[in-house]
This record gives C-alpha cells, structure tokens and sequence, in this order.
C-alpha cells in the first residue's frame, strides 16, 4: 500500500503520526466511496471492505476479498466493548 500512502501524504509512512495514518485511512475510504457511487455499488460496510481490499477500481472479487469483507462485517455487527 506504499503507492496508496504517497498519494494521500507527504509524511514517511514508517514514521507517520496516528493521526496521520487516520487522516490517510479517511481519505481512502472516501475515494472508495465516491468510486462506489459513481458505479452505482452498495455503500456500507461490506462494500466499503470490498474496495479497502481488492482497491476502489476493482470490478471483481476473489472468493478471499469477499471472505474479508464478511469477516470485517460481522466485526463492526458486533456490540461496543466499554
């Protein structure tokens, strides 16, 4: 994900602050919902995973990114932790 990072930031991903790295991860998901959009694809979690994983552009899923994508939607499904 080095060439995801360089277009998103100009701080050394080695040694990026975390706010940062959320900054970069926020501005990921935003291209990738915009793309899903645009496509006319679902926007929610499972879409999301799917675009996180196989890329925004991507127009089809190994069984292994829909495996990924399943397992990320049952995590966020799972209630808060205090």
């Amino acid at each position: 994900m080095p060439s995801t990072w360089a277009r998103f930031s100009q701080v050394d991903q080695q040694t990026a602050p975390h706010t940062e790295t959320l900054r970069v991860a926020r501005r990921v998901l935003a291209e990738i919902e915009a793309v899903r959009r645009r496509r006319g694809l679902r926007i929610d979690v499972y879409g999301l995973a799917l675009g996180w994983n196989a890329g925004p552009w991507a127009r089809k899923y190994s069984v292994a990114t829909q495996d990924y994508a399943e397992r990320v939607q049952a995590i966020a499904a799972l209630p808060e932790q205090v």
